[in-house]
Order: structure tokens, then C-alpha cells, then sequence
């Protein structure tokens, strides 16, 4: 039978070289009677994930693409397939192979890849070993590189504007200051910072005090800096990279380590302070703590750091500061959120309203009632979609999703015309919404009271508040419901049976 072997090998270093692979595979070919006719190969690469195997990328390619013109593939054992941290990923590709009739034999392995019960347990229990393989020299990777920093040595990456990186000895002395690029190469020496020069000092003090001092954000401290000509070697300065000064302890004299981390070639993601590694006082510092403090006290007060408990709190105390809050009395206030930042936490800057304002001593207005009215409606919308497993985006009342049309919220004003006849009024908060639906809690005629929900499944396009009589609910193909749970089980029935049509 022809086959293929896939060969691996992480480092030079190791038992299961190439040569050795290949010597076990050929023997197991010659003693099953298979012809190997390629080999895919990956030298120096780590078994941890596909992305950086080209070598067995190339395989499933060429086995899924029907571009194979062999029936097996010769491995040296479960180990060499893979290392991958999620078993049942090296499961899926070789599920891949067996697929399109190419079946993945493990020549070292005391089991045959039959599909038999004990093979597969085996197997699962080889790939599962073959993953904490890795996880567990990570683990004392880690702890190791802990210790080091806890020493006042630096983990690794580049110093950062303003500091250098600085090469140890053995014994702790200074041997030389290394260049971009440059690393050491024993393996006893140690790295730590050292000042830099003494014009990036200045510009590092200068960024603090500009900040304290005169009040500047991060953007307007480098439009400073890019005006005054003040140089910086990776081009011209940015927000992020004088948001980067201004808020990593290493300006304070301290070491630090584990503020990102991206074991096991997993994506990077940003650790909160309580886990980052800190070594204080061990180069001199460049930043004094104290005000190194300040900064980190200023910055967490910045709005997007603020909680919505504190956001609520704030509007609820502006309100009864000012009487009323309005889109430009926030904006003229430089420390409160807009009314921006309201609507991407709440939804809504009126449910934002609805949410901080208790109810006075003299009760709501008519408006307020029926605004506070309309975000709970749509916020029990909002939990029953949920609940069914139906995302839905929220925006001015209008409900959005790919399983569903738009449905529109509201809750229907009574009046009262001079011939005593009753009208209810509908608000559209958008224009040009295809195949608008509407769930409405009608109001009682002096609107205090609910009356009962209608589910309304044509409302004429356009920005407009539409009135509308009780004779008039056959022409917008409206029903009648008691509660809204009534209403939206009937919606959902209607989107499951419109489903089932298409």
C-alpha cells in the first residue's frame, strides 16, 4: 500500500530525531507492507498548534483536497502528531485524513488504529499525556522566570523609552550596556535596566508633569512633544506610547513582569495588576513612587475606567444637583460622562436616566412614567429573546437580529379627541426600517394603567409618530394579548413558521 510519514521534531536536542523517526517508520513499512512514497516533515517546530507547522499543514491539504494518491500515513507516534493542548483537536485532523480514505497509523504505539473501543481510549489518553507534556515545563518555566524578577533581574523584551538594558555577569557586576538587537550569550548572565540618556530623562519627567501638573490627556501630551520636535526613535509619538510611560511601574525604579502573558501560543491578552510580578527598588528610578501614584490615581478616574454603578450614581447626583440632565449639561460638565458614554453602557441615555433616578417624594411626571415604562418593556423583551437563545441588538427601542425581523417597543399614549373617541400613538424612532414589527403596551385613557399588549405586524414605513384607533388595529394586522410573554410567544410561532418556509 503507498503511504506517507510525517515526521516532527522540536528542538536538535532530543530523542525522537529525525533519523531515529524515520529508521523506526521504514522498519514498520517493511514489516506491514507499505511503500513510502513522500514525506512531510517538521524540523524545529513545536507540536503545540497547526499555524506554525507547515509541514503537516501541507498534508491535510493535500489529503482534504484529494491531492494524495496514498492510503495511509506513517507517523512515529501519537506525541509526533501533535502536542495540541485541546485534544480533540488532534482528533479533528486525523478525523480529516480518515475521511477522504487516508487512515493515520502510529508505527511506536502498542495499540493499532483500528476504531476499536481500547484503541480510542488509548488514543485519547496518549493525546491528553502528550498535551500536559508542554503545560507542566511551562508551568515551572514560569516560576522560574518569577523568581528571577523577584531578584531585580529583567524577564525579557525591550527596556523601554528612557531606560536601557543593562548585562550582568555571574556575580551580579555590570559588564555592558546592549544595543538594539544584541543579547547575551551565557546563560549565567542576568539582565537588568539602567538609565538611559539624559535628554530621554527629562522628556520622561516632562510627560508626568504635563500630565499632573497642566492637565494634559495622553493625546495632547504628544501633539506636544511632535510640536516642540522632541525625537523619538520609533518615529513620532503617540497617545498609546505616552499612555505606556505613564502608567508601567518600571519608571519607578521596579522590575515587572506578567502584565501580558500568551502561554502555550494562546492569544496574548493583558493581566490585571493584582497578577503582575513587581520588584521595586532594583535600578534607580526616574519617577518618585508618590507620583507615580498620582498619575495611576488620575487615569483610573477617567471615565471609561468608571463602573456603571458609579456612571449612575453620578447622573443620579447631577440630577438633583441640576435639577435635569440634557446631552449639552453633561458636556459642559468636564467631569462628568457624556451622554454618549450613557448610551454604550445602558442602551439608551433615557434607560440610563430611568435606571439612576428614584422615584421623588411627589411621583413622576406623566413622561417620566411612561419612559420608565418603555425600558422595562424592553428590557423584559430583552430577557425573553434570551432566554429562547436569540441575540438581539438593541438601539432606540428597535430590536435587531439575524433570526428575526425588527421589532420595535413602545408604549402607546391614550388621547382623547373632543368627539370622545379614543386614539393611541405609536412613535418610530428610525427611518426606513423594512418589515417593521411592533409590540405595544396600549395605556388605559388616562394613562396610568396598562390595558393590554398588541402585537402589530405592519406599521407604515417612516419617521413618525402614528396614531391609531381601535377600528384601525385590522388594517395594521395587529393582535390582542394580555401580557407581553402571550405577545412574543405568537411573535416567536410566527418567526419559527416563516423559518420553516424558507
Amino acid at each position: 500500500m503507498r503511504a506517507a510519514q510525517y515526521l516532527r521534531m522540536s528542538t536538535e536536542h532530543q530523542q525522537f530525531s529525525i533519523e531515529n523517526q524515520m529508521a523506526t517508520i521504514n522498519e514498520y513499512a517493511k514489516s506491514h507492507e507499505f511503500e513510502i512514497v513522500y514525506t512531510y516533515s517538521d524540523e524545529a517546530r513545536s507540536g503545540i498548534d497547526l499555524s506554525h507547522r507547515p509541514g503537516l499543514s501541507r498534508l491535510l491539504d493535500d489529503i482534504t483536497n484529494s491531492k494524495a494518491d496514498f492510503r495511509a500515513v506513517l507517523v512515529y507516534d501519537v506525541s509526533r502528531w501533535g502536542r495540541f493542548q485541546d485534544a480533540d483537536e488532534s482528533a479533528c485532523y486525523e478525523f480529516l485524513c480518515r475521511r477522504a480514505g487516508v487512515n493515520v497509523v502510529y508505527c511506536a504505539e502498542p495499540f493499532a488504529n483500528d476504531l476499536s473501543v481500547a484503541a480510542s481510549l488509548l488514543k485519547t489518553l496518549k493525546r491528553t499525556m502528550a498535551g500536559e507534556y508542554l503545560r507542566e515545563p511551562s508551568a515551572k518555566v514560569f516560576a522560574g522566570q518569577c523568581r528571577l524578577v523577584r531578584k531585580g533581574y529583567k524577564a525579557g523584551g525591550v527596556a523601554g523609552y528612557g531606560l536601557r538594558r543593562l548585562l550582568l555577569t555571574t556575580d551580579g557586576r555590570p559588564k555592558a550596556v546592549l544595543g538594539h538587537g544584541e543579547h547575551k550569550c551565557l546563560a549565567t548572565e542576568r539582565v537588568t535596566y539602567t538609565l538611559g540618556p539624559d535628554h530621554e530623562l527629562r522628556t520622561v519627567r516632562t510627560i508626568y508633569s504635563l500630565f499632573l501638573d497642566r492637565g494634559l490627556d495622553s493625546y495632547a501630551i504628544a501633539r506636544w512633544l511632535n510640536e516642540k520636535g522632541v525625537p523619538y526613535s520609533g518615529g513620532k509619538w503617540n497617545g498609546q506610547i505616552v499612555d505606556t510611560i505613564l502608567t508601567h511601574p518600571r519608571y519607578t525604579g521596579s522590575v515587572v513582569f506578567n502584565r501580558k502573558s500568551s502561554r502555550l501560543r494562546s492569544k496574548s491578552k493583558s493581566n490585571p495588576p493584582e497578577q503582575w510580578i513587581i520588584q521595586p527598588n532594583s535600578f534607580p528610578a526616574i519617577i518618585p513612587q508618590k507620583r507615580f501614584e498620582a498619575v495611576q490615581r488620575k487615569l483610573n478616574d477617567r471615565v471609561h475606567h468608571r463602573s456603571n454603578d458609579r456612571l449612575l450614581k453620578e447622573l443620579r447626583e447631577f440630577v438633583d444637583k441640576h435639577g435635569r440632565a440634557t446631552q449639552l449639561t453633561l458636556a459642559a460638565e468636564p467631569t462628568m460622562a457624556t451622554a454618549c458614554t450613557y448610551v454604550k453602557r445602558f442602551g439608551s441615555f433615557s434607560r440610563a436616566i430611568a435606571l439612576a433616578i428614584m422615584e421623588p417624594d411627589r411621583g413622576f411626571s406623566e413622561i417620566e412614567r411612561r419612559v420608565r415604562l418603555k425600558i422595562r418593556l424592553q428590557d423584559e423583551f430583552a430577557r425573553t429573546m434570551a432566554a429562547n437563545n436569540i441575540h438581539s441588538l438593541r438601539k432606540n427601542g428597535v430590536f435587531r437580529s439575524s433570526s428575526h425581523p425588527p421589532v420595535l417597543l413602545d408604549v402607546a399614549r391614550c388621547f382623547v379627541l373632543t368627539n370622545c373617541q379614543l386614539r393611541w400613538e405609536i412613535r418610530y424612532p428610525l427611518t426606513g426600517v423594512e418589515g417593521l414589527r411592533c409590540i405595544t403596551l396600549r395605556l388605559n385613557v388616562d394613562n396610568k394603567l396598562p390595558l393590554d399588549y398588541l402585537l402589530i405586524r405592519f406599521l407604515p414605513p417612516g419617521n413618525q409618530r402614528y396614531r391609531f384607533s381601535e377600528e384601525r388595529l385590522q388594517t395594521l394586522k395587529a393582535s390582542i394579548h394580555k401580557s407581553l410573554d402571550e405577545a412574543v410567544n405568537v411573535l416567536l410561532q410566527e418567526i419559527d413558521s416563516s423559518t420553516d418556509a424558507e
